[in-house]
């Protein structure tokens, strides 16, 4: 649909303006940034191409892209930055605004558009310095903001699809949705009635948060998202029909199983390298032992138990001696996480190879007395 009267003109004061005062200003002697602009029916967007040759990071790929969207009551509004090129594992190109990780202090209407572009070279140089799992939580999303698909599309492990939500209440009733699978996140928009490729954020959770999804036999496109439970809350659901059912529910468990080996090879590898022990602070410990009980779904090699288990007796051995209630609960949460399913399955198939392996070395022994 097009855009009305309003829009337009609010859309084309905002160009003009960055035009003419801003985006001509932008002189960086070292390197050229390519800028674009388009208008939304909600404004105008900024397509910020940034060359390698600016950023001291991620020179296996080429350009980086960011857009800038220029929304509402902007300047007073503050605009949202979004990444648009790919350029690590998990990805932060998936729909998230930026501003504040980039702009480091509030947004105030003096701040100039040719200045937050300077600042994101450094942004993404600090990026890479950083550990990748603190990538997860870059970033936020603005609920009943627009979206526009076009984020997700093309994108190597993203997509949307296009679905109904079923009324749990009333199941007659079914509201028309788009779910957006990322790298991390799963995205819920209501359609927007008004405008196409756009819609709605109605909510959004990590991927960690699934705690099954169920196909159903009867009704192929039908899909039932359970979540985890939060605290004593009730465990909550949702039903969707989905053309596409086999393609969401295939990309939702292939990204929470790399999800998952990425959390499995990060502690691995602080293992490894000893950053976590009692000298930096059992704070330290307790955060990697609540992030890992978190997703015990996703783990699936007896070696990290065994690395979760020497975080437990380290912080069980310390704690024995200085917090008593620390103490039984750590105890508590070690059993609680070895009761699950999937992990005494694993030391179930432990077990029986170990027993394998006696047993063979009894043959072994008895061949040599004959």
């Amino acid at each position: 649909m097009e855009m009305d009267h309003f829009t337009n003109v609010q859309s084309r004061k905002i160009l003009d303006g960055i035009a003419h005062s801003e985006i001509n200003s932008i002189i960086v002697p070292e390197f050229s940034i390519v800028l674009t602009s388009r208008m939304t029916p909600f404004g105008v967007i900024l397509r910020t191409e940034i060359p390698k040759n600016a950023i001291n990071a991620y020179q296996n790929i080429g350009s980086i892209v960011f857009e800038i969207h220029l929304e509402g009551k902007y300047p007073y509004q503050p605009p949202k930055i979004l990444c648009e090129t790919i350029f690590s594992y998990p990805s932060i190109s998936d729909g998230r605004d930026l501003l504040a990780e980039i702009l480091e202090t509030s947004w105030s209407p003096k701040v100039k558009i040719s200045d937050l572009i300077k600042k994101i070279p450094k942004f993404v140089e600090k990026l890479s310095k950083t550990n990748i799992l603190r990538h997860l939580n870059i970033g936020k999303f603005h609920l009943g903001h627009p979206m526009h698909l076009t984020s997700w599309a093309l994108k190597e492990n993203m997509a949307y699809f296009i679905c109904h939500e079923i009324d749990l209440k009333l199941p007659i009733i079914k509201h028309e949705r788009i779910i957006v699978i990322t790298h991390t996140r799963i995205l819920i928009l209501s359609v927007s009635k008004d405008f196409l490729g756009v819609g709605h954020l109605i909510s959004w959770a990590s991927l960690d948060s699934i705690y099954t999804i169920i196909r159903s036999r009867s009704q192929e496109n039908k899909v039932v998202i359970q979540w985890k439970k939060v605290a004593r809350e009730r465990q909550i659901s949702q039903q969707f029909l989905i053309d596409q059912a086999s393609e969401f529910v295939t990309l939702v468990c292939s990204n929470i199983r790399k999800l998952g080996d990425l959390y499995n090879k990060n502690l691995e590898n602080e293992l490894e390298s000893d950053e976590i022990n009692l000298n930096e602070g059992n704070s330290k410990i307790l955060e990697e032992i609540s992030k890992y009980e978190s997703m015990f779904e996703s783990i699936n090699k007896i070696e990290t138990v065994d690395s979760l288990m020497v975080l437990y007796q380290k912080a069980i051995e310390y704690y024995s001696l200085k917090d008593e209630a620390m103490y039984q609960k750590l105890i508590q949460r070690m059993h609680l996480f070895l009761s699950k399913k999937n992990i005494m399955k694993m030391f179930e198939k432990r077990k029986k190879l170990e027993e394998g392996k006696n047993m063979e070395n009894l043959e072994d022994e008895k061949e040599k007395l004959i």
